[in-house]
């Protein structure tokens, strides 16, 4: 049994097992236990310049049996514990000349009111608001945004790795959705990224493009596919009051976009958009920058407001 102690304690690691074939092929059999009271604080102690959500500030807890040897590792039987959040699942990992890792992972529930809280925005009612905060505290707000913009994103070309996250259920607004899934593979300096989302009102939303480093800055192109059965069900779970509006409309919406984003600006082109007898197009761009810019360029074929306005 070993126990190890990283940064002031920030982390602590214990080990369990059996350590066999110590003169030919070394091979461990047991099992580890990682703590940390925070997982911000182990990042910050490593990386102190890099810029964390709040919800990273929370207790972290990794425990698995493992199998390793020189040339790769197995975490079976994985629970990873942050905050309230747990997952399960698997890790494993190959130390070839190119290393690769392949991470599965689950988790029953996630809580986003509960997140949204720890993270400094608070719901009241239906509406989400930011909590308030100084002058100062704005300005380190805006230029943490700068700082991400500036700074140089490299994805290694010298790993390869594939991550898949399932998330059975999400909560928000009180309201539980289902399943949410991520997949994404890193080769070659590429991230190949899948995400797809079942939501309130008979809603399926997808993402799917690849991200890549282009002189030091991160980008991303790809499409994202959105269908909504009933928007008045959907705008209920996020807070958004559309009684007023006919039953009659708003039903079977169907939208597609084209994606490519930058550190610096994301671009929606294609936007194709078709709901009751209405057809939407045209493109977008938002600059991200300290005052966010933005430039729109839509086209509509046809609408009947009557449908849409308030009855009186």
């Amino acid at each position: 049994k070993a126990e190890i102690k990283l940064k002031d304690g920030l982390l602590t690691a214990a080990m369990s097992g059996d350590l066999t074939n110590l003169t030919t092929d070394p091979k461990f059999n047991g099992k580890t236990l990682i703590k940390g009271a925070s997982l911000a604080a182990v990042i910050k102690a490593f990386s102190p310049k890099t810029v964390l959500p709040p919800v990273l500030n929370q207790n972290l807890e990794i425990q698995s049996d493992v199998i390793a040897s020189a040339t790769e590792a197995h975490l079976k039987d994985l629970v990873l514990t942050l905050g309230d959040i747990s997952a399960s699942g698997e890790i494993s990992a190959d130390f070839s000349d190119i290393p690769s890792a392949i991470v599965d992972l689950r988790t029953r529930h996630l809580n986003l009111d509960e997140l949204l809280v720890s993270s400094g925005v608070a719901q009241s009612g239906s509406t989400t608001t930011i909590n308030s905060t100084s002058s100062s505290s704005q300005d380190q707000i805006a230029q943490s945004s700068a700082d991400i913009n500036a700074a140089p994103i490299v994805l290694p070309n010298t790993l390869n790795a594939s991550a898949s996250i399932l998330i059975d259920a999400v909560t928000y607004n009180g309201r539980k959705t289902g399943n949410v899934l991520l997949n994404t593979d890193l080769s070659g300096g590429e991230l190949t990224l899948q995400f797809s989302g079942l939501l309130p009102g008979e809603t399926e939303v997808s993402v799917s493009g690849l991200a890549a480093s282009q002189e030091g800055e991160l980008t991303f192109e790809g499409d994202s596919q959105l269908y909504i059965g009933n928007a008045r069900t959907l705008g209920e779970w996020l807070g958004a009051d559309l009684s007023p509006i006919s039953k009659g409309v708003l039903k079977n919406i169907k939208s597609s976009v084209n994606i490519k984003a930058s550190q610096k600006e994301i671009q929606l082109s294609k936007i194709n958009t078709q709901f009751d007898k209405s057809k939407l197009s045209g493109a977008a761009t938002i600059a991200l920058r300290k005052r966010l810019g933005l430039g729109i360029s839509l086209s509509l074929d046809r609408i009947n407001l009557n449908s849409y306005l308030p009855k009186t």
